[in-house]
C-alpha cells in the first residue's frame, strides 16, 4: 500500500477466508480471543468487479487510455445534445444511463474494476472525464454498500463485544499495541502537516493555473483533479508542476522489461543485502500476471501458506514504475515470512505496521538515483544532476505524503462509525477529508451514497492503521539502514554527514544492512514490536522527525517556490 495499490498482507487468519473467525490470543491477555472478521466473498465482489459500460462505435481498447479518454468525453457530448442539458448536468446524466443501461452488443467500451478507472483518472486533464470517472465509479460501487456495511458493522461490533471490547475498532487498534492510538496519529499527523499544507498550494496553484477558476486560489482542492481515484496518490500531477520530469515508465517500457524481470530485480536487491531469495514454490505457485488468471481478484496480497518454504504473491503486475513499487514492497512481506517461518505458528506474524514498514524502507533504496541508474533507468548526466534528483524527491513526496492525510480520514471515519459517533454517514466523511486532506468532492455528495467504500480495503474490512504508521516508520527505519551502509557498522548515533542526503542514500549490497532486517523480522510476534526495533535499530517510538530530514531538501525548495509565485497556503 505501500499504497499506490496498497497490499494486504494476508496472515494465516486471512488464508482461511472465514466469515466470522478465526480468532487469535491478545497480547495481554492469553485467554482473550480477539475476532479477525473478513468481509464475505461477495461483499468484495461488490468492489472488484464493479462495472460501467458506454458505447463505443470505434472500437477503442480499454488500455488505449487516450482513446479511452475521447470515447467518455463523446459519450458526454452525444448525452449533451440528446438532453439538451448544460455541461454539469450531462455528465451527471451521463453516469445515470451508464450505470442502469448497459448498451449490449459488442459495440461497448466498459471500465471494470478499480484500475480501469484510476488509470483514467492518472492520464486524463480533461476535467469533465475526470468528474465522469470519479463519480462513475462511486455510482457503480458506493451507491449499494452502505447497508451491507452497516450489517458487516453490526456483525463485528457484537463479535468484539463478546469478547470485552466495546467496538470492533478497539481491537483493530489494539492490535497496534500504542496506548491511546487515536491521539498518537493526530499527533503524527501534525508533526507533518506544514510539509503536507506546502506540498498541498503548490498541486493547487498549478492545478489553478491549468483548470482556471474551478480551482479556488485558497480554498480546498476538488477530489476529481488530483490524478487518483482517492486522491492519495498526485505523483501523476507531476508534469503539471515541473518540466522535464523523468517519465520512468516510458524507460522501462523502452528496455523492454517483463513482469519477470522486475521481480527478479526486486529478489535481487534483498539478497544483496545477504538475504535469501525466493522459494520454489513462491516462483511455481504465485500469480504475477493476469494471462491465465482472467477472473483472479489482483489487489497485491502477499500469503504464508503455513507449509515449509510455501509463500505466494497474488498481483496482476504490468511494467510500470509503480508495479515495480508494489515488487519490492511485497517482497517485503515475503522476506519476514521467510524469516520467521521458525517460529512457534502463533508467533508466525508481527505488528502490521511493521510488517508493511519493511517492504517500503527498501523501496526507498530502490528508488534512489544510484539505484536506479544501476537498473538502467536514468542516465549517467541524470545521476549527478541535482535538478533531476530533486524531481524524484518530488515525485516521491507526492506519492508519500497525501497518502498519510488520505490514511488518517479512512481510519478514524470508521472507528468513529464503529462507535457509532458519526452524525451523517457521508457528509461526515467528506467534513473529516476537508479537515485532513483539504479536499472537496466535484458535486454534492448525498446520504445515498457510501464514498468511504471507494477504496477496496472498507469493503475488504481490512485496518488502515498499520499504513499511516508505516508512512512514518518506515523512514526511521531507512535513515537506521542508510546510516549502516554509510558508516559500515551498526547502533550509529551521531547523524549523516552533511553531503549525505537520506534520498540519495546507496543501500544497496550492505549485508550489515541485511542483519539488522533479520534482527527485525526473526523473532515475529513473540516479543513487543518496541523491544524488536529497539534492539535492532535503537528506535523505540514511532516519529515524524526522519520523515522531515528525509524531505527537507525538498521543504526548502517547495518554500522558495511558494515564495516566487506568493502562492497562499491553507484552504
Amino acid at each position: 500500500m505501500s499504497d499506490l495499490k496498497v497490499c494486504r498482507c494476508w496472515e494465516k487468519t486471512a488464508v482461511t477466508k472465514i466469515f466470522l473467525g478465526p480468532y487469535r490470543t491478545t497480547r495481554d491477555s492469553p485467554r482473550t480471543l480477539t475476532p479477525d472478521i473478513r468481509s464475505p466473498p461477495g461483499f468484495r465482489t461488490r468492489y472488484t468487479e464493479a462495472v460501467i459500460c458506454i458505447p463505443n462505435p470505434k472500437n477503442i481498447l480499454i488500455n488505449n487510455t487516450q482513446d479511452a479518454e475521447q470515447a467518455v468525453n463523446d459519450y458526454i457530448n452525444g448525452v449533451k445534445r440528446t438532453s439538451a442539458t448544460e455541461d454539469d448536468t450531462a455528465v451527471q446524466l451521463a453516469i445515470e444511463i451508464a450505470a442502469t443501461e448497459n448498451p449490449g452488443g459488442t459495440d461497448v467500451l466498459c471500465f471494470k474494476g478499480e484500475d480501469d478507472f484510476d488509470k483514467l483518472m492518472s492520464t486524463s486533464r480533461n476535467e469533465r472525464v475526470l468528474k465522469w470517472t470519479w463519480m462513475a465509479w462511486r455510482e457503480a460501487v458506493c451507491r449499494t454498500m452502505g447497508a451491507p456495511y452497516k450489517e458487516l458493522v453490526e456483525i463485528e461490533n457484537a463479535a468484539a463485544r463478546r469478547n470485552g471490547y466495546k467496538d470492533i475498532g478497539e481491537s483493530w487498534r489494539e492490535e497496534q499495541e500504542i496506548p491511546n492510538l487515536k491521539s498518537f496519529c493526530r499527533r503524527l499527523y501534525k508533526s507533518i502537516r506544514p510539509l503536507y499544507r506546502v506540498l498541498h498550494g503548490i498541486t493547487r496553484f498549478f492545478l489553478r493555473r491549468h483548470y482556471g477558476a474551478i480551482v479556488e486560489e485558497t480554498g480546498p482542492i476538488p477530489a476529481h483533479l488530483l490524478g487518483n481515484l482517492w486522491s492519495q496518490n498526485w505523483e501523476p500531477l507531476t508534469d503539471l508542476i515541473i518540466k522535464n520530469t523523468l517519465n520512468l515508465d516510458e524507460r522501462i517500457r523502452r528496455s523492454n522489461w517483463t513482469v519477470l524481470h522486475m521481480a527478479k530485480r526486486a529478489e535481487d536487491f534483498y539478497q544483496s543485502l545477504g538475504l535469501p531469495p525466493m522459494t520454489d514454490a513462491f516462483w511455481r505457485e504465485s500469480v504475477l500476471t493476469r494471462e491465465k488468471h482472467a477472473h483472479a481478484r489482483c489487489h497485491g496480497a502477499a500469503a504464508d501458506m503455513f507449509k515449509d518454504g510455501d509463500f505466494r504473491l497474488l498481483y496482476c503486475s504490468g511494467t510500470t514504475k509503480e508495479d515495480l513499487y508494489v515488487l519490492h514492497h511485497e517482497l517485503g512481506h515475503i522476506q519476514y515470512y521467510m524469516a520467521y517461518e521458525d517460529q512457534p505458528a502463533i508467533f508466525r506474524q508481527a505488528n502490521t505496521a511493521l510488517h508493511e514498514t519493511i517492504g517500503d524502507s527498501i523501496m526507498l533504496g530502490a528508488f534512489t538515483p544510484q539505484h536506479l541508474h544501476r537498473l538502467g533507468l536514468i542516465t549517467d548526466l541524470e545521476l549527478y544532476s541535482n535538478g533531476h534528483n530533486d524531481v524524484l524527491l518530488f515525485k516521491q513526496a507526492l506519492i508519500k505524503i497525501p497518502q498519510i492525510a488520505f490514511a488518517l480520514v479512512l481510519e478514524e471515519y470508521r472507528w468513529k462509525y464503529f462507535e457509532n459517533g458519526l452524525s451523517n454517514l457521508n457528509g461526515d466523511f467528506w467534513d473529516m477529508a476537508l479537515e485532513l486532506q483539504g479536499i472537496v468532492p466535484p458535486v454534492y455528495r448525498g446520504e445515498d451514497y457510501f464514498d468511504a467504500g471507494a477504496k477496496f480495503h472498507v469493503p475488504d474490512n481490512t485496518p488502515y492503521a498499520r499504513y499511516f504508521l508505516s508512512s512514518f516508520l518506515q523512514h526511521q527505519v531507512y535513515e537506521t539502514l542508510c546510516k549502516a551502509a554509510v558508516f559500515g557498522r551498526r547502533n550509529v548515533d551521531e547523524p549523516l554527514p552533511g553531503t549525505i542526503r537520506m534520498d540519495r542514500c546507496d543501500i544497496y549490497g550492505s549485508k550489515t544492512i541485511g542483519r539488522i532486517l533479520q534482527e527485525i523480522m526473526k523473532p515475529g510476534h513473540s516479543k513487543h514490536w518496541r523491544v524488536i526495533l529497539k534492539a535492532a535499530t535503537g528506535i523505540d517510538d514511532i516519529s515524524g522527525a526522519a520523515l522531515k530530514r528525509y524531505y527537507r531538501p525538498l521543504y526548502k525548495i517547495l518554500n522558495k517556490m511558494v515564495a516566487r509565485y506568493r502562492i497562499p497556503i491553507g484552504w
